[in-house]
């Protein structure tokens, strides 16, 4: 039968469910969950990240350390959880070889914010810095991340979680 308008077939979440096992098997292996309280967290309103090299054990203390790019050397990145409807910001330190970017994935933030190099900004280059600032509108699970070289720059490890917590409600 073919697919028409948004229908989900049985493929579709099957592949979803692939790729999220996958990731989670990734973060599993780098580390996630194992880490200290890092990064911003709610009521905080400013943060520096700083992408560079590092080394990670990927597999296991016993075996030697492998070379990664990391936020604040750490891979995945460290957990930024801000509260929806503050203001937010993200002081990015580039201390790669090359230019970088973030890109705050799946958040509606102002187009100059939004981290595509040449489209909504210049990459940060190697031993500059570029300040972040917006307000998140919505609450949710995302997640950060470069979009110059990404094919490159994810994959050696810049990536980290970014929690948008939803504001309290006063009652009345």
């Amino acid at each position: 039968m073919a697919q028409t308008g948004s229908r989900m077939t049985r493929r579709a979440v099957l592949a979803g469910s692939g790729v999220v096992a996958i990731g989670a098997g990734t973060a599993v292996i780098l580390g996630a969950g194992t880490r200290g309280s890092v990064g911003a967290r709610a009521g905080q309103n400013e943060l520096v990240l700083e992408a560079g090299k590092t080394l990670a054990s990927l597999m296991g203390e016993r075996l030697p350390q492998v070379p990664v790019w990391g936020y604040n050397g750490l891979v995945p990145g460290p957990e930024i959880r801000v509260r929806q409807g503050q203001p937010f910001k993200a002081l990015l330190k580039n201390n790669l070889d090359e230019g970088t970017t973030i890109h705050w994935h799946g958040l509606r933030v102002p187009n100059a914010m939004d981290g595509v190099p040449h489209l909504t900004q210049d990459p940060v280059e190697p031993g500059q810095a570029f300040l972040y600032e917006f307000t998140p509108a919505d609450a949710g699970t995302f997640w950060y991340h470069p979009h110059q070289r990404s094919f490159e720059q994810v994959g050696r490890g810049l990536y980290g979680p970014l929690i948008i917590e939803v504001s309290p409600v006063s009652i009345q």
